[in-house]
Order: structure tokens, then sequence, then C-alpha cells
């Protein structure tokens, strides 16, 4: 006879069985039938926690006191399961939502969800509010919020906090990498293999990958006049000193990671579509204008251009120390 530690062959052959909702114990007693996910109680008729988010910290899958994580999230209701929307988060102890991967497929780079464009701008995708945004650019919820209302991005629901953002909108991102793309006059890789004429800015673009990868990193201006300034001139190579090897730039946060290419091409992490798809910041050579493309994209640009040893299962990753 099964026990009721003992999971079920069919529903009704163990009902003592209590270990149901994402494996969590029904809490039967007294008929208050709340499922118990360590940090919080939860009740599955409403789809609320029945008690506050308490100052707990999970160690060794036991909770011990820390500070309040509900003081992470002060738009939210502290009594709120997955900021209201279960279909883009998970809250798997009751500690803290998180993006669902299943749907995000953000592999480890939580909630990057918002599209980048070539000029480094973001287009929003279902689902995408400020907490998505906040994780892709890895800055603070409310300046990311701050940057959705001063633009005037349309919400679907004004009423509810932190609404999504309608889908397909744009929104201009100011930093390093996007500065050197708005400066340049030339062309990109991409621009010339679709047909464009060449046209090389040689006064804004003349630095390679290796400067503007380090350049990018640092949170300096990427120029060509930083570039001979600072970072070996003609003579620039990317030293892996103050990096830590990584398994994918997903495990690197926006702007704080490169990608070595074959040994031969740098770029820099730029979140990963809501697909999962991985976006870096490259510049193409010295002749060619930066753009931000899939890490795949470069990848094929580079297998047109015919070099050696060119693939995706070619590649190291570098996180930021």
């Amino acid at each position: 006879m099964a026990t009721d530690t003992e999971p079920p062959t069919f529903p009704l052959d163990n009902p003592g069985y209590q270990y149901k909702f994402n494996g969590m114990e029904l809490q039967s007693e007294f008929g208050v039938n709340v499922y118990d996910f360590g940090a919080r109680n939860y009740d599955p008729a409403l789809g609320r926690w029945m008690n506050i988010d308490l100052p707990t910290i999970k160690i060794n899958f036991y909770f011990r006191q820390a500070g309040p994580l509900a003081e992470k999230m002060r738009r939210h209701s502290p009594y709120n399961y997955a900021f209201n929307n279960p279909i883009y988060f998970i809250d798997p102890d009751g500690m803290e939502a998180q993006a669902n991967n299943s749907t995000s497929a953000a592999s480890g780079n939580m909630g990057s969800e918002w599209k980048p464009d070539a000029n480094g701008n973001l287009v929003s995708e279902a689902g995408d509010n400020a907490s998505t945004l906040a994780t892709h650019l890895n800055t603070s919820e409310s300046n990311a919020s701050q940057m959705i209302n001063s633009q005037g991005l349309k919400r679907e629901n004004y009423v509810q906090t932190d609404a999504a953002v309608s889908e397909g909108q744009t929104l201009n991102v100011d930093n390093n990498m996007t500065q050197s793309i708005e400066n340049s006059n030339g062309v990109t890789v991409s621009d010339q293999l679709n047909g464009a004429a060449p046209n090389y800015d040689r006064t804004n673009d003349n630095y390679i990958c290796d400067q503007a990868s380090m350049m990018a990193v640092n949170g300096e201006e990427i120029s060509t006049a930083n570039a001979q300034a600072n970072y070996s001139g003609n003579n620039a190579f990317f030293s892996t000193e103050g990096y830590t090897e990584v398994s994918s730039l997903s495990e690197t946060e926006f702007g704080k990671g490169v990608a070595v290419i074959a040994g031969q091409h740098v770029v820099v992490n730029y979140g990963q579509s809501k697909d999962g798809t991985q976006y870096v910041y490259s510049k193409d050579g010295r002749n060619f204008k930066p753009e931000v493309k899939s890490l795949q994209t470069v990848v094929k640009h580079m297998q047109t251009a015919n070099m050696k040893g060119a693939s995706m299962d070619n590649i190291k990753y570098y996180r930021k120390d």
C-alpha cells in the first residue's frame, strides 16, 4: 500500500499524497487548503500569497532572517503572486518572482525580452514592461519606468501597476554603444551586404572590434580618439585580464560581457529577445559603422567573409570582473 509520501501512479491511488501543485505540499488541516512554498503560503483559489513577503532568505533549504525582499518591489502588493502575470513570471519558493524560462527562453538572462534593433534601441515584445526593461538594461525598475514614461510609450492597462507596454513600440536607448552608432556617417556590414554603396567614415569609425568592446565594457566613450589615446592605437588586442570565462553571454550583464568568435572578432552582450536570440554590439573591422545584431548574424557575416573557424561552436565568453 502506498504511503502518503509516495507519488501515486494514478490520481486516486493515494488520496493522502499532499505534494501537488508545483510539487508543493498542500496544507489541508482545518480546511485552510494552501500550499507551503517554503517562504510563504499560496492560496490557489485566490491566486494570492496568504502572508506578506517576510524578511527571510533561503540557505540550504532552510529559511533565515535577512532583509525583506518586498522592499525590492514596492510598486506591487506584497500579496501578489508572480506580479499578477503567471504566464511570464514564476515564483518557485515564495521568495521572489522571476521570468519564466519556458516562455521567455532567456536561458539565465531572466526577463530580457525587449528586442534590439540595429541602432541599439529596444522594441517592445508581448508582455514587456519596466521590470523586463530593467533586467535587460541592468538598471533599476524606477529608472526603466521613467524611460518608458518619458518617451510616451503606450501601456496596455494604465490601471495595473507596471502594466505591459504595447507590443512593437521603440524605446530610444542612450548609452556609449548607441552613441557610437549615432556618431557614425558610414555604413554597416549589414548595409553593404544588402546592397548599400561603400561609404566609410574614417574619422569616426577608425577603430577595431577589440577597442570597441573594451571601451564599451569599461563604460567609456567609444571613439577613434579614445581608441588611439588609450587602447594601443593601431595595435590593440583584446585581453582577458580582468575577465572571467563563462559558458554563455546569458551569464553576464548587459554591456558587461564579451564573446570572442574564433579568436578573431570580439562583440559585447546586448541582451536577448523573447525567443532567446542573443544580440550583440559589433564593430566589424576598421572601415564599418558599428551595429547591433544577433550573434548568429555576426557569425554568418564572418563566414561570408571567409574568416577561418567562424561558427557558433567556436566562441568563448567572458564576464567583466
